[in-house]
């Protein structure tokens, strides 16, 4: 149990399964359950894997850390054994990476003539009018961002894979 603890908090790929002799309704089964969730494994199997006249168990369990490369899982009766056949089947396929949304300037439509004349039309002497050098800073960048936005709006842009920073 040790290992397997290890195992799953250094983040592998954890697929454990077969015959467990414990039924996962039993206390024992449910207390066992209970530890594997705690290592962040879950259990797929739901349905009886050992079925008698008199009693129906599941007793063969799929553990796995990887649920979501799961895309199909279950029991199967193939009346060669007292035990059903368990299966999984686990994708080979990388999950496509989420978009990332970004915001760029739009520059569609922009007139370089116009914008220049909104620059200039700016007050800027106001800004001797600051104490502080970062004031002034800080209403020369307000100008500059105003007439950028009017001319160049931002909008928001989907891109996929590897983006830089």
């Amino acid at each position: 149990m040790r290992y397997l603890e290890q195992l799953a908090f250094e983040s592998s790929e954890i697929f454990l399964l077969g015959d467990f002799n414990l039924h996962i309704l039993s206390s024992k089964g449910k207390e066992f359950i209970n530890s594997m969730k705690d290592m962040g494994l879950t259990q797929l199997i739901t349905d009886p894997t050992r079925v008698t006249p008199h009693s129906s168990t599941t007793l063969d369990l799929i553990f796995t850390n990887s649920s979501h490369r799961v895309t199909d899982f279950g029991v199967i009766d193939l009346s060669m054994s007292d035990h059903f056949l368990i299966f999984c089947n686990r994708t080979c396929k990388r999950p496509r990476p989420k978009p990332k949304v970004i915001k760029v300037h739009s520059f569609k439509g922009f007139d370089q003539s116009a914008c220049i004349t909104d620059l200039e039309s700016q007050p800027w002497d106001t800004i001797y009018l600051f104490d502080s050098p970062d004031d002034a800073w800080f209403g020369m960048e307000t100008f500059l961002r105003d007439v950028c936005l009017k001319h160049a709006p931002l909008r928001t842009m989907r891109v996929r894979g590897s983006q830089p920073g």
